[in-house]
């Protein structure tokens, strides 16, 4: 190996303390989660998976990341993607159990985003996509029953159906808002919003942490 020129040497060293600096920083820093990617079972809305971070979590860190004190939130954004729909995003006050053990204090938002309609045929069809509070283990109760707080059967209309779909569910903590919409590019072309604004005694939004998703078949 060849050696390296006298006077190159106190810029070589320059660089590796820089190098070294920077490995430093990035290991005294704390990590902040960008996301998960979790595959998701279809067991006609029977298992929950938990997202292994809490919303309350996920805001400490952006909290710690701007370096900003941590106050209660006005907003709450929830982006994911799914591939076909037919899929549940719930966000409970408590961690659901797997065992179905009685839970009495248990408070659920409920996001159901149906399946994407099929282009197959020139008859356009599409199932509800829907915001409803309650209990796990219910929606296929529900959808025979048609009780939702609100719902949508044209939420796909305009979309690319043949890729992801990004959605985003918005909570307006002090109003009691809750919107869910298309993000990404079908943000463009779809404007649907399914909307409903609870209240307190209905839902207490300031209680959900606990993110789960599901999917049916």
């Amino acid at each position: 190996m060849p050696q390296l020129d006298a006077t190159r040497k106190p810029y070589l060293q320059y660089i590796i303390g820089q190098i070294t600096q920077t490995i430093e920083e990035r290991m005294a820093a704390p990590h902040i989660s960008r996301g998960f990617v979790i595959t998701v079972p279809g067991t006609r809305f029977d298992d929950y998976i938990v997202v292994p971070m809490t919303i309350s979590q996920s805001y400490g860190l952006y909290c710690l990341n701007k370096a900003q004190p941590l106050n209660n939130p006005e907003f709450t954004y929830i982006y994911w993607k799914a591939m076909n729909g037919d899929m549940m995003l719930l966000i409970a006050n408590e961690m659901i159990e797997l065992d179905r053990k009685n839970q009495p204090n248990l408070q659920c938002l409920i996001c159901y985003v149906a399946e994407k309609p099929s282009t197959a045929t020139d008859d356009y069809h599409e199932e509800y996509s829907y915001l409803n509070s309650g209990r796990p283990y219910q929606h296929y109760n529900d959808v025979h029953l048609a009780h939702f707080k609100a719902k949508s059967n044209c939420f796909y209309r305009g979309c690319n159906t043949d890729d992801f779909f990004t959605f985003c569910l918005k909570i307006t903590h002090k109003t009691g808002d809750i919107s869910l919409s298309h993000a990404g590019p079908n943000g463009i072309y779809n404007h649907e919003k399914i909307h409903y604004q609870f209240k307190k005694s209905e839902l207490d939004l300031s209680r959900l942490n606990y993110v789960h998703i599901s999917a049916g078949n």
